[in-house]
């Protein structure tokens, strides 16, 4: 079969469905996606803010300032004012945005399947797209991407990257289409630098598009300029390429990258946990299976089409966690799990593709998709419920204050740092009161538990507070002075002492819990 050529400065071959006008189906799909999205995520849509949220929420809603230096994602922040001015800060509205965001990723990833890998199949091609995408949509370690507020500029970087890979597949003429890729491919990378080697991933769809040498060498030069272009502007604008998260990425020795590659796979595929040779072990085994599984079957998956596409995807894959490769990732909790949202897009196609393409008994097929499901949206629902209860601690807190009516101060003590990678305050308190209006001065965090702490506190704390010394685990040890006012001590240094009037919480597992300030007499 002839294929249309186009002719131009890039010379650039379609196949058959590359360029096929949106469909009323098309539609269909946007429109069922989206609610998907929301339905998956409807648990945290209206889950408070966190930690960094506050910081940034501050810097951007109220001081206004969207460019700092060291520090360069200015459409992620853009986005947090247009919420601001659309919704003030209503959380609700924060989060909808969030999620409306993985619905249209999970939306063109639809389409970018349907655009690969040449099949003449339509039946099965429409499949792939689905099964791909929702995959994706369910894929149960996006939460951080989607839930945390400052997450979205992994998502956002992700939807700009999907919209430069359709942009090659739906745009016929050749200076609209390099104009939309390198233009899309600029702007994702304004959000996240998740997307930096997205010219290298654009080869292989170019190699699986059949496209000749000349002209591959010519896309790769213009993404590559593009990027060029970006890091100028980064350069110009916050004087630095890697920002101050940057700094140590390239510190670590082979071993450490070696290491981070079994951890990035592991934690594609399973869910975090406390024994990291565990995950990484269970990675080891999985691609070894693979490994042995392509060595009794390489000819046969050589020479067949849909054997080269896994190939493809493959290397996609690859090439998209080179950046989590380099900067690590957790194994023992979610943190970090952002960065892997761009490299889960190719594990979900990889996924789809091959239920769809090489799994022939309609039966297996129907039991391993339903197997994936319900394992991704256990675990999904579960990394929920640590930003849920992550939120209900900054919201109780925040409420507190807001409501006090109080001449004194408010303490907090024991406050989590987070909850299974949800944060809660790690760097937030301050200017969560700025943000809300308070006096830093009389509502003061006193200490924070790190998580391994708090995993030790299995139960609620029995406290007898008639006492004139007891203890808050780990660390605190709180006393009264000769005038029956509480002392802090943090790791045996006095810290704050209570004078009559203030209040004073704790975080006891599930709820912040008061203590008496000071007694009516002295403890004598």
């Amino acid at each position: 079969m002839n294929h249309p050529v186009i002719t131009g400065s890039v010379n650039i071959k379609h196949s058959p469905h590359d360029s096929r006008p949106f469909s009323v189906s098309d539609l269909a799909a946007f429109l069922i996606f989206i609610p998907a999205s929301f339905l998956v995520y409807r648990p945290v849509l209206n889950r408070f803010f966190v930690s960094d949220d506050f910081k940034v929420l501050y810097r951007v809603c109220i001081e206004q300032v969207i460019f700092i230096k060291r520090f360069f994602r200015p459409l992620s922040d853009i986005s947090i004012l247009m919420n601001f001015k659309l919704g003030g800060l209503n959380p609700i509205a924060f989060n909808s945005f969030n999620i409306l965001i993985h619905g249209i990723n999970a939306y063109l990833i639809y389409l970018t399947c349907l655009c690969f890998g040449h099949s003449p199949n339509f039946r099965r091609r429409n499949w792939f797209a689905i099964i791909s995408s929702i995959l994706f949509l369910c894929y149960p370690f996006h939460n951080e991407a989607i839930v945390w507020i400052l997450g979205r500029g992994a998502t956002m970087a992700c939807l700009f990257s999907l919209l430069a890979i359709i942009s090659y597949y739906k745009i016929k003429k050749n200076w609209q289409k390099m104009t939309a890729v390198c233009l899309f491919y600029f702007i994702s990378m304004t959000a996240f630098e998740s997307t930096i080697f997205l010219p290298v991933i654009f080869v292989l769809i170019l190699i699986s598009d059949h496209q000749k040498k000349r002209v591959m060498l010519k896309w790769f030069s213009l993404l590559c300029l593009t990027l060029v272009l970006q890091i100028s502007v980064r350069i110009m604008i916050s004087g630095s390429v890697l920002g101050s998260y940057g700094e140590d990425f390239f510190q670590a020795g082979w071993k450490a990258y070696l290491l981070n590659i079994a951890k990035v796979g592991g934690r594609l595929v399973f869910p975090p946990s406390d024994n990291t040779i565990l995950i990484s072990a269970l990675f080891v085994l999985l691609i070894s299976l693979a490994l042995l599984f392509l060595l009794r079957n390489f000819q046969r998956i050589r020479l067949n089409p849909k054997g080269r596409n896994i190939f493809y995807l493959s290397g996609m894959l690859f090439i998209s966690c080179i950046i989590p490769f380099i900067t690590g990732i957790s194994t023992r909790t979610s943190e970090t799990d952002r960065i892997l949202y761009f490299p889960s897009v190719f594990l979900c196609m990889i996924t789809g593709y091959l239920l769809v393409f090489w799994i022939k008994n309609l039966k297996i097929r129907l039991i391993l998709i339903a197997g994936i499901l319900t394992y991704n949206l256990f675990f999904l629902e579960m990394n929920n419920m640590n930003w849920i209860k992550a939120s209900g601690i900054t919201h109780a807190m925040v409420e507190k204050i807001r409501s006090a009516n109080l001449n004194g101060r408010m303490f907090f003590l024991n406050i989590p740092d987070e909850i299974n990678g949800a944060y809660v305050f790690r760097q937030g308190f301050p200017f969560a009161l700025r943000l809300y209006g308070m006096d830093s001065n009389r509502f003061i965090a006193v200490n924070y538990l790190p998580r391994q702490d708090l995993d030790k506190m299995k139960g609620k704390l029995v406290l007898h507070q008639e006492r004139a010394t007891f203890e808050l685990p780990p660390d605190i040890i709180v006393k009264s002075d000769s005038n029956g006012c509480r002392q802090f001590y943090d790791h045996g240094i006095l810290k704050f002492t209570a004078r009559p009037g203030d209040l004073i919480y704790y975080w006891d597992i599930k709820q912040l819990e008061n203590i008496q300030a000071c007694s009516l007499r002295s403890p004598g």
